[in-house]
């Protein structure tokens, strides 16, 4: 237990320092309705893990203010840093699971980490949800205590790849990616929808590693191509680093395509006019005017106050579909029952309506966003 203490303790300093007012460990009650969060919070997707944490944290301080659940006891998280490593993730799983009880884990944000981590909590009979991963293989493969609050890659992939086909018209691609799970598979599905519908035609497809900070040669091999348009699949700054030094290396006038990760103004902070005309799916349109997207955008600028955007929006949408699902069920102590309680879910949240089929899938509406004199405008 000392050792969750520690990390929670150092981690939700952080978010302090960043401008979360978090409670800390200490001060909650004995009682307090414990649940695990497995994410990275260093590493390579440090920023965006920090992002879906922070929309947590404001959900559990909302959630408390309010009286908490199950009769007034306050929520408390457990918060592990996994950095993405699967290992990490199933070590911190198993630890949560002997030494804090939990049966219910928020986790992880990579897919690799998450397939880790859903064989043992499920043989565990723990709740397990993800936020991010995008892996379609983690709700196919008959865990009855999973659940993806997300779009799969694929979901995503059909309504981009008809957009880029049908509404930009564009001939010919280049496909610029991570080398993990993410990227290899959001290139062989896109490769291959592309094909089905005829064009653009895929010319090029260059990897890159985790750490990489030069992108030219993958770049240089695009431009040779001659193609009308680049599809980077990367996280926030890797994928501003692949737009800037696109535009620096004269890619000017190729049309830029991001995936679902580079849906973030600090995408644009980072790239600056690079970003300018790109285009990315989301499930989040940062101009809705309903109710769950109001609440949430008042409420986390207050806590925080900063600016909401995709991630957080997944965190605050993701603890507050399990804290709820968790006060239906009327324990935090039976994953079974707070399972059955996810599957009922009806939310309304930032993202619009959330609710989620036999498989734990979420069922989310893709949108398509522009980068538009330097903020992201819904174009479809």
């Amino acid at each position: 237990m000392k050792f969750f203490r520690n990390v929670a303790r150092r981690v939700l300093s952080h978010f302090v320092v960043i401008g979360l007012a978090c409670v800390s460990a200490e001060a909650m009650a004995a009682d307090s309705v414990k649940i695990g969060m497995i994410f990275p919070v260093t590493g390579s997707v440090a920023y965006d893990g920090q992002a879906v944490a922070s929309g947590v944290n404001a959900a559990i301080s909302y959630i408390n203010q309010k009286g908490g659940i199950l009769g007034g006891r306050k929520i408390e998280l457990e918060l592990v840093d996994s950095a993405c490593e699967p290992a990490q993730s199933v070590s911190a799983a198993k630890r949560l699971i002997a030494q804090v009880d939990v049966k219910a884990i928020i986790g992880d944000f990579c897919s690799n980490a998450t397939t880790a981590l859903q064989q043992v909590t499920e043989e565990a009979g723990v709740v397990l949800i993800t936020p991010v991963a995008v892996s379609p293989l983690l709700t196919e493969r008959g865990a009855k205590l999973f659940f993806r609050n997300n779009a799969t890659s694929a979901m995503h992939a059909k309504v981009f790849s008809k957009y880029v086909s049908e509404v930009l018209k564009l001939k010919t691609i280049a496909i610029i990616a991570k080398n993990d799970e993410y990227g290899q598979l959001d290139s062989k599905i896109y490769t291959q929808l592309y094909q089905e519908l005829g064009n653009p035609k895929v010319l090029y497809t260059g990897f890159f590693g985790a750490t990489d900070e030069d992108f030219s040669s993958q770049i240089t091999k695009a431009k040779s191509m001659k193609v009308d348009g680049v599809y980077v699949v990367a996280q926030t700054e890797q994928g501003a680093n692949v737009l800037r030094q696109m535009r620096n290396l004269g890619m000017t006038d190729v049309t830029a395509l991001g995936a679902g990760a580079l849906f973030n103004p600090k995408v644009v902070e980072l790239a600056g006019k690079a970003a300018e005309g790109m285009y990315v799916y989301t499930p989040y349109d940062p101009a809705a005017t309903n109710a769950g997207m109001k609440l949430f955008k008042e409420e986390y600028f207050k806590r925080t106050g900063k600016e909401s955007g995709l991630y957080e929006a997944m965190g605050w949408d993701t603890l507050t579909i399990l804290a709820e699902a968790i006060d239906r069920a009327g324990t935090e102590k039976d994953g079974v029952k707070i399972a059955a309680q996810l599957h009922r879910t009806d939310f309304d949240g930032p993202r619009g309506k959330i609710t989620f089929d036999e498989k734990g899938q979420a069922r989310i509406t893709t949108k398509i966003v522009q980068v538009q004199k330097g903020k992201f405008v819904r174009v479809h």
